[in-house]
């Protein structure tokens, strides 16, 4: 998928390097409504490691999900936007594949 550089820059306010950056779909309820099954999300896949709380792709036993990490006083929490899905601690297996920078609904045109 082609992205314009300028609407990058203006976003991001840099232009990473080439690869950098990767688009993957959200699936499911559990980070509605700030992610909607279906939207899409711009990661930087150069953020491998937790860089405060945000909404990262983490790995976890083989899944990727996106999610939110939060730093609390006992460790760093797994979070869903989706109170139906309660935070939880990260277990030592997590693996950060990115850091999330850009949501795009997903929206159909009719």
């Amino acid at each position: 998928m082609e992205y314009a550089e300028w609407d990058i820059r203006q976003r991001l306010g840099f232009l990473p390097q080439p690869g950098r950056l990767k688009l993957i779909a959200g699936r499911g309820p559990s980070m509605a409504p700030v992610i909607n099954n279906g939207d899409v999300v711009m990661v930087d896949t150069a953020v491998d490691y937790f860089d405060g709380d945000a909404i990262y792709v983490i790995n976890i036993g083989g899944e990727t999900q996106i999610k939110g990490l939060q730093r609390r006083a006992d460790g760093v929490y797994i979070v869903s936007a989706n109170s139906l899905f309660p935070p939880y601690l990260a277990p030592a297996d997590l693996f950060i594949a990115g850091k999330a920078v850009v949501q795009y609904s997903a929206r159909q045109i009719a």
